[in-house]
């Protein structure tokens, strides 16, 4: 009888205590919608909506769940009173996020509260498209193996580069199909069976024996990217006919000898070869040397037609040495032995002077920065002298962009000179020998652009471009001015150079993709001219240019 009275008030005891816990409870909130084609309005079946849950004081984060659509295209969640990540994933069609007015956009959270229904959550998701074609050799007979790949131009801090989306292979027929491709515009490479694929910048690997004579061709059939044709791939387009005729163009080999004040046995040498891009050294299809370090040769096969930079470096004991070296490749024509020196990095001295002559800012700092990717070490920077002289260490030979530091908001680089090398838009193009004096000329009477976007009397958050109209200054990154607006739909520049610009503001747009030509201009008629002077301020209404209007039209 006391064991039973015991356990009776144990019982009643936790009867007490367990209501007290936090223990989970049941789901609470209703979520529905529906998941249809964008394009077709048609419901999509089998469409994962996957949500994830915040975390959010003492409750942690959960995993993923994944919830399929019905048959019409219809959803049911049960979720927990909190905030969710929530997005669409299908086979065929791009990731679409709660929030987000385009495909792969980050979206905002879904906070839902306890009580709460929401019957009509609608996700309209994008079909992707795709590429397909055939390839023949040169007598109209299919080519089997042939790699295909699909380029896209990107410009990671406004630098063009070559990023691959997809790929495959030719089968008996000469036939490939690439899919699952976003709307873009795209370049097509067909590299020749036996022959490596374009790869990254980035990728070391030394060049391997090739017995290939032959060079890979983008579409229509052209040696380099300046001559392609874009393939505009619109949402769930279905891009047929993209066919390569591919000729017996010979490839050569470049061979020589490095010499200079350092040995190499003892030091890593980096030797390649880069297209000349207007006298960048482009970061597309670039080759690394097979460099003998004992004997200072070096070789790079399949090198074909077309204009080029040889930029070799080397770092020894902290101390950077380079040489860059213009290279002409005719077709059928093998090159002789190149013989190139390797040359200290200069100390350059040079001044920054206000244009009016009036005392400069203080704690001003000027620094180089080498965009091309190909030079070891430390990038030269220099302190601002009460006299305005500076005196920069390790400049070499190549493409820098000249910033000034701490600037007051009003004043702006007015021109940039190196000897004789003037800078356009901040860049300086810089050739082996050149040697200066450094000049840098400050302005104080920048201008200020401001204003508001909106749409139907709404504030709209945007990116706002200040985009040159000077064809030469079009080509360098860092004469564009970029910003996004406040929640307001506010935007400001200041400081700007005076000039003429035509004023931007994207709904959506990848960071430098307004100096994609194909982009700009599809869109050159929606943006605003204006004409900047001297301190002036001036202030625009914009309306947003919207996610579709950058895209390929079907």
């Amino acid at each position: 009888m006391l064991v039973l009275t015991r356990t009776f008030s144990l019982l009643c005891i936790l009867s007490m205590i367990l209501p007290l816990r936090a223990l989970p409870s049941g789901p609470d909130v209703l979520v529905e919608g529906t998941v249809t084609n964008k394009l077709t309005g048609a419901p999509v079946k089998v469409a994962h909506v996957i949500y994830t849950r915040i975390a959010s004081g003492s409750d942690p984060a959960a995993s993923p769940i994944s919830r399929d659509t019905d048959i019409q295209g219809h959803f049911h969640l049960e979720l927990r009173p909190g905030s969710y990540r929530l997005w669409v994933e299908r086979e065929g069609f791009a990731r679409q996020s709660y929030g987000s007015s385009i495909p792969e956009g980050t979206g905002s959270l879904l906070t839902v509260s306890s009580g709460q229904e929401l019957h009509d959550l609608a996700f309209r998701i994008t079909p992707l498209g795709a590429l397909s074609g055939r390839v023949f050799d040169q007598d109209g007979d299919p080519l089997q193996g042939v790699g295909i790949q699909v380029l896209r131009v990107s410009y990671s801090s406004g630098i063009r580069q070559l990023i691959p989306v997809a790929g495959a292979s030719s089968n008996d027929r000469g036939e490939y199909r690439c899919y699952d491709l976003p709307a873009d515009r795209y370049f097509v490479l067909a590299t020749p069976k036996g022959s490596p694929l374009s790869r990254p910048m980035e990728a070391g690997a030394l060049v391997p024996e090739i017995q290939d004579a032959y060079v890979p061709l983008y579409y229509p059939g052209v040696l380099e990217l300046e001559s392609a044709s874009a393939v505009p791939v619109p949402e769930g387009g279905d891009i047929q006919q993209i066919d390569f005729r591919l000729q017996s163009i010979p490839a050569t080999t470049l061979r020589g000898h490095i010499s200079g004040p350092v040995k190499f046995d003892s030091n890593q040498v980096q030797v390649v070869l880069a297209h000349n891009d207007h006298g960048f050294a482009s970061y597309i299809d670039r080759s690394t040397a097979v460099v003998d370090p004992g004997a200072g040769k070096f070789e790079i096969r399949r090198v074909a037609p077309g204009s080029y930079f040889l930029v070799a470096s080397q770092l020894s004991s902290g101390k950077v040495f380079s040489t860059r070296v213009p290279v002409e490749i005719t077709a059928g024509v093998p090159p002789e032995e190149l013989p190139i020196h390797m040359a200290p990095a200069l100390e350059a001295h040079g001044n920054v002077l206000m244009d009016d002559g009036s005392p400069l800012p203080a704690n001003l700092m000027v620094r180089l920065l080498p965009v091309e990717g190909l030079l070891p070490g430390p990038p030269p920077v220099a302190a601002v002298n009460s006299d305005g002289s500076i005196r920069l260490s390790g400049v070499l030979p190549g493409t820098w962009v000249l910033s000034v530091e701490h600037l007051p908001e009003d004043v702006w680089i007015k021109n940039v000179s190196f000897g004789d090398i003037r800078s356009t838009g901040g860049q300086l193009n810089l050739p082996a020998g050149a040697r200066g004096p450094l000049r840098v000329v400050l302005a104080a009477n920048g201008g200020q652009v401001s204003g508001m976007v909106g749409d139907e009397g709404q504030p709209r958050q945007a990116t706002v471009v200040l985009v040159p109209t000077e064809a030469e200054l079009r080509l360098s990154p860092h004469a564009y001015r970029f910003t996004v607006t406040d929640r307001r739909g506010a935007f400001i520049f200041k400081g700007v150079r005076p000039g003429s610009y035509r004023l931007f503001a994207f709904e959506s747009i990848a960071p430098f993709a307004w100096m994609d030509p194909g982009i700009l201009n599809a869109v050159e008629d929606l943006g605003q001219e204006l004409v900047v002077n001297e301190s002036e301020r001036l202030t625009r209404q914009l309306k947003p240019i919207s996610y579709e209007a950058v895209l390929p039209s079907r």
